[in-house]
């Protein structure tokens, strides 16, 4: 989009909204139709965070309410400190560029350990090792191989400080 229709689009959401960012909630304050009326809560789920219709465009809603809070779209991407893609206040919002929001992610679903990068490592007819690594710009580091649990998450621990990874990364 150009710079004159981006300044198009928030004047036009801000002519049909409110956003209250100690709650990072909208709310409509212009009707559009019948079922969007003045008081009613804007936006609805879609895919982990949260989005608002208005006049056949879809926008997604941290991005709106960084637009309303900072009269500006922002730059990068809108990162969810907490981890939250529907808490949309603005204290959980902020614009970082695609690398940094990449280091502060959500433990994934099939880690086993607990502790990003860190998992047990089997071995046949041997005692089992615990593993870290950690993966910075699309390249992996092998943190090495640990006798204790508590010492794989020192090493990873110790990584997440050198390259610069968020205190929320996964949790």
């Amino acid at each position: 989009m150009s710079e004159k229709e981006t300044a198009e689009a928030l004047r036009l959401l801000r002519e049909h909204l409110s956003y209250d960012p100690a709650t990072g909630n909208f709310t409509w304050i212009k009707s559009v139709g019948t079922k969007i009326q003045p008081g009613k809560r804007a936006g609805s789920a879609d895919g982990g965070y949260c989005k608002i219709i208005l006049k056949g465009k879809k926008y997604r809603a941290h991005r709106v309410a960084w637009a309303f809070s900072t009269n500006r779209w922002p730059s990068g991407q809108i990162d969810h400190i907490n981890h939250d893609g529907l808490d949309n206040r603005l204290e959980n919002l902020r614009d970082v560029p695609e690398r940094a929001n990449r280091r502060n992610k959500s433990l994934a679903r099939n880690n086993n350990s607990g502790v990003n990068g860190v998992w047990l490592k089997r071995r046949a007819g041997r005692r089992p090792k615990w593993g870290a690594k950690i993966q910075v710009d699309s390249v992996a580091y092998h943190l090495g191989d640990f006798e204790t649990f508590e010492a794989a998450v020192a090493a990873r621990k110790a990584a997440d400080i050198k390259f610069g990874f968020h205190k929320n990364h996964g949790k």
